[in-house]
């Protein structure tokens, strides 16, 4: 059988009783869905910056954002002072 290290003490695994060897199975299945999971957590976040790339190509220039409420603000200050005009003018 194999050998098995815990604490620096190497262990043949012939040599351990029933439950030793159950824990030992326990620790190795635990191992390995640890190894499968932190693919899995891997392959997520490689998704999610794909997703995010995905999600930039869509959206508008910001600079083009920014015009559209410069335009926006010199249209509600146009009307103010034209308002503003009317309003004195009576």
């Amino acid at each position: 059988m194999a050998k098995i290290t815990i604490d620096g003490v190497e262990y043949d695994e012939a040599n351990l009783s029933d439950k030793a060897r159950t824990q030992v199975a326990n620790l190795r299945a635990t191992e390995a869905e640890l190894a499968r999971q932190q693919s899995l957590v891997a392959m997520l976040q490689a998704a999610r910056l794909k997703y995010v790339d995905l999600l930039k190509a869509e959206l508008p220039e910001p600079n083009a954002k920014k015009a559209s409420r410069s335009r926006a603000k010199t249209t509600k200050t146009a009307k103010t002072a034209k308002n503003t005009k009317t309003a004195k003018a009576k």
